[in-house]
């Protein structure tokens, strides 16, 4: 049994509403089981300023298959209207015990 880490920047899509973002990280063992953390995010809208009604960011394994730890993100920030475009990062930290 070993413990490695990994981790990833996903890039959120310019666009309203709550967003659901799949992505993975390959590790050079085959994986038995791994925890999916936030590392970290960056969110803005893509016009003026705005007074933040809703910032939300979760990060959630979806499954695990042989050296491939698939997750998701989904997030949402938005102000009162739900009606402004946004964009920005997620960084993630995979911890995986490999054999």
């Amino acid at each position: 049994m070993a413990v490695v880490f990994a981790t990833k920047v996903v890039d959120i899509p310019r666009g309203k509403g709550r967003k659901d973002v799949r992505s993975f990280v390959t590790f050079n063992s085959n994986v038995k089981d791994a925890v999916v953390t936030l590392n970290g995010f960056k969110l803005d809208f893509v016009d003026a300023d705005h007074r933040i009604s809703v910032c939300e960011v979760v990060v959630e394994k979806s499954s695990v298959a042989g050296t491939t730890v698939n997750f998701n993100v989904r997030c949402t920030y938005a102000d009162e209207n739900y009606n402004d475009s946004y964009n920005g990062s997620v960084a993630v930290t995979i911890i995986a015990d490999v054999v």
